[in-house]
């Protein structure tokens, strides 16, 4: 069994259009969102199976393992992958939703816009673009807030309790972080925080984020420091003290290493140029 780690850069979601990279078992750390967009497929979890054709949509709660297959040749989907990055701490309310959405349903109906804007967009164009990723940002806002209101599924198997606890432990850890990143923050103190021992806490933070902890801390500063960086009347220095660099030459050296550019390069790009890409 595989699984995709925490979603922890600059865009929010994970998207899939196709037929192909079904797999095998697997579990994404976030919920999914599958729309069928034409045929029929089968989805088989921990718990049960369920049977999607074309208009059908499912929703899968975070860690849930599971696995995904053709009915019909000519099926194809879209998927989405998407939670905690994008949704804070209102995450907590939907995470364990577990909801298959017949097209056409009075449940369906309920949640038609949000639905029915993503499938056309993925449809009619999936092109990442910046107007596109704002409407699928929308759309999923739209969603969520339109789950809550649903009857929920909160059933979880043993395995998928073990694999939700120790993401609650993480989220505490990138909680902190983004509330605490221009303080001095050690690995100790995060190890603790999140109640494992220091080596256990280094090797579980970078299986369910795929980068080691002080990579992601560096990685969170410099992508502040880029946001700083857009107002000229911020001097280096300021900009290094306030994301949390103890002297400007490890603010530069640590910009340089994960932009591949010097602080001055950056801000001296177009801003639609100003894109900042971490490099794992």
């Amino acid at each position: 069994m595989y699984y995709q780690p925490l979603i922890t850069d600059e865009v929010p979601y994970r998207t899939f259009v196709g037929r192909d990279g079904m797999g095998g078992w697997h579990w994404h750390s976030e919920m999914e969102l599958i729309l069928c967009l034409q045929g029929q497929m089968q989805v088989e979890t921990e718990e049960k199976v369920f049977c999607l054709c074309a208009g059908d949509a499912l929703i899968l709660p975070g860690c849930c393992a599971h696995s995904c297959s053709r009915k019909t040749e000519d099926q194809w989907r879209a998927a989405v992958v998407f939670g905690y990055s994008l949704l804070r701490k209102q995450y907590a309310a939907i995470r364990d939703i577990c909801l298959h959405i017949p097209g056409g349903s009075e449940l369906y109906q309920l949640l038609h816009q949000p639905l029915d804007a993503l499938r056309n967009t993925f449809t009619a164009d999936t092109a990442v673009t910046e107007e596109n990723e704002w409407r699928i940002r929308g759309n999923l806002f739209l969603l969520c807030q339109g789950l809550r209101t649903v009857p929920e599924d909160t059933q979880l198997s043993a395995d998928r309790q073990s694999r939700a606890q120790r993401l609650e432990n993480i989220y505490a850890v990138l909680s902190y972080v983004r509330k605490h990143y221009q303080d001095r923050i050690t690995v100790e103190q995060m190890a603790q925080l999140s109640g494992y021992a220091k080596t256990y806490f280094c090797r579980q933070f970078k299986s369910i984020t795929g980068i080691p902890f002080y990579r992601y801390l560096t990685c969170y500063r410099i992508s502040v420091a880029c946001m700083m960086l857009e107002d000229e009347r911020n001097s280096m220095a300021h900009i290094a003290e306030s994301t949390g660099f103890s002297t400007l030459p490890l603010f530069s050296r640590a910009f340089k290493e994960i932009t591949k550019m010097t602080p001055s390069q950056f801000q001296a790009l177009p801003p639609e140029e100003r894109v900042l890409t971490w490099v794992n």
